[in-house]
């Protein structure tokens, strides 16, 4: 029987006139991705449109049929679910949507597991040309986008009800970082389901986001005590002022998007430390959120980070960390602001280390931050994934 993952990408195309547009004078590109299992295949889709009035946004959807191994094809149909629109005129026509994509990889090269229940462990993560993840840039502080990534691993005794963290701070080339929570739903019959919510600072661009999807995959036994499995994931990002702007004004396109956006707690996280304990940081209404509102959090967000650092680049690495710590109602936490970097008016930063209590739950989580400064004073914003304290 056929059992694998499959996934591939492609732009709008137009015979007539030989631009990457469509017959209506739009543009878009496509990640599509899924399983192959017996005969059957399934997957979704994500995508960056134009459309022909300039105005662009995601869109997300879903894809399913069958192969016919006698002549080496395959049938699928699929349906658009959903659309939003995040900018009026992007400032290019539909046919320089290609040129104007950024690209960076997507692969995770460190992960850490808060298993959930049975005896069940999970490792592996993917790094090839087939991960990757594109976006578009509007003005100096929005991004929004699409990824896709590869997963594998090893498995004990499966159970419905599990769940892993993927991390990647940036290897060398790469001025992405990217940390992501994927929640199984489904482990029975060969095929894996689940849902997935991370976050990502873009070094070079000085911002930081939120980005969700969905993950399908095989599994299958090697022998009697253990098995194997390998998952494609996918789906959209966006920035994190977009974010908790939609949270507020628009929640139910991101549930469409599968982005938890259900506040479970907030506090302003601060301290001082740094070089000479003379850097301040203050990241406001830290918000952390979840799928449901009895769950612990998944993802978090500030939108509002300010500080000062009158030492500049002498305060980057871990021995010149910023503890920080606030409570508000249902959230106790604290955490460490590392600095990363300090350059050009560019600064960002790793959130490690945090640890606290959110919704009646004891959770951990880290992130980043990013933003820009003047002289000494310091603003962004920042994001990162949650989940229960345990592991890392």
């Amino acid at each position: 029987m056929v059992t694998c993952i499959w996934s591939t990408e492609f732009l709008s195309s137009n015979m007539k006139n030989d631009t990457s547009t469509t017959y209506d004078g739009g543009a878009y590109s496509i990640f599509a991705g899924g399983i192959h299992h017996g005969s059957s295949i399934s997957g979704g889709t994500a995508g960056i449109y134009v459309a022909p009035d300039r105005s662009s946004g995601l869109f997300w959807g879903w894809l399913k049929g069958a192969d016919f191994l006698g002549p080496s094809m395959f049938a699928l149909e699929g349906e658009i679910e959903g659309r939003a629109r995040m900018t009026g005129d992007v400032g290019f026509a539909p046919p320089a949507l290609a040129s104007n994509l950024e690209s960076s990889p997507t692969g995770f090269y460190r992960d850490y597991f808060f298993p959930i229940s049975g005896d069940a462990y999970y490792s592996g993560s993917g790094s090839s040309s087939r991960n990757t993840s594109q976006y578009l840039t509007f003005g100096t502080n929005r991004q929004w986008g699409i990824w896709k990534t590869e997963m594998y691993g090893g498995y004990y005794d499966p159970v419905g009800n599990w769940e892993f963290y993927l991390e990647n701070v940036a290897p060398s080339g790469d001025q992405i970082h990217r940390w992501l929570a994927v929640t199984g739903t489904r482990w029975s019959g060969g095929t894996l389901e689940a849902d997935a919510a991370g976050a990502w600072v873009n070094v070079d661009d000085a911002i930081t986001g939120v980005m969700a999807g969905t993950v399908e995959g095989t599994y299958h036994i090697d022998d009697i005590d253990f098995g194997y499995w390998e998952a494609i994931g996918g789906g959209l990002l966006m920035d994190t002022a977009t974010f908790l702007a939609y949270v507020d004004s628009k929640p139910g396109v991101l549930e469409a998007m599968n982005i938890p956006n259900i506040e479970v707690g907030k506090a302003t996280l601060e301290g001082t430390g740094g070089y000479l304990g003379a850097m301040t940081v203050k990241m406001k209404d830290t918000r952390f959120f979840s799928y449901r509102s009895q769950d612990p959090p998944k993802i978090w967000a500030s939108g509002s980070v300010t500080g000062n650092n009158p030492y500049g680049s002498q305060s980057i690495g871990p021995a010149y960390y910023v503890p920080l710590a606030g409570s508000s109602g249902s959230a106790n936490v604290s955490a460490d602001f590392i600095l990363n970097s300090w350059a050009g008016n560019k600064w960002d930063a790793r959130v490690e280390d945090g640890y606290g209590t959110v919704n009646g739950h004891d959770i951990s989580f880290k992130g980043g931050a990013a933003g820009r400064y003047t002289g000494a004073d310091l603003t962004g914003t920042a994001a990162g994934v949650a989940g229960p304290d345990g592991g890392d």
